[in-house]
């Protein structure tokens, strides 16, 4: 019973670790790099002048914003985190900062919906194409990061519930 509690206690930790992780990385879910990855995939795309000065526009428009939705998010999920893992269980203050990762999460999500929208009206077709194709590469990446994770998770549980 205790190697299965173990068991248990260990994935779902790696769990919660995999995804406050994944959205405590700079910009948050969805990433990359919140504002460093902008100015990444804003270099390879081959900017004019002015589209680099109507970019830098909307993105100087939200920044304050965008930094604090950030900074809400990055604090719910600490508060998840600490809440999820305490030496007692208390399922109300798991659902009450669960609850909160979700209210900020999707301010998040629509700011940065909303910034991206108005660059991609800035860009060129081919330039969305580009962006397009790299957006789906990352998005293979972090796939196969996740599986990577789960076979290493999958391999230690198969490991130790055998010997029971």
């Amino acid at each position: 019973m205790t190697k299965k509690l173990t068991t248990l206690v260990l994935t779902g930790l790696l769990i919660l670790s995999s995804v406050s992780l994944a959205f405590a990385r700079p910009g948050g879910p969805g990433g990359p790099g919140g504002e460093a990855g902008i100015v990444r995939m804003i270099m390879r795309l081959d900017l004019t002048t002015e589209q680099k000065q109507s970019v830098a526009s909307i993105l100087k428009a939200q920044r304050e914003t965008g930094e604090a939705k950030i900074v809400a998010f990055r604090d719910a999920m600490k508060a998840l985190h600490d809440t999820s893992t305490t030496d007692t269980f208390n399922e109300e203050a798991v659902r009450k900062a669960y609850t909160n990762v979700s209210k900020t999460g999707e301010e998040l999500a629509i700011m940065r919906a909303r910034v991206y929208a108005e660059v991609m009206s800035v860009l060129t077709p081919q330039q969305r194409e580009t962006l397009s194709k790299e957006r789906k590469e990352m998005a293979e990446k972090g796939k196969y990061r996740i599986k990577k994770h789960m076979s290493l998770l999958d391999e230690w549980i198969d490991k130790y519930t055998s010997q029971q």
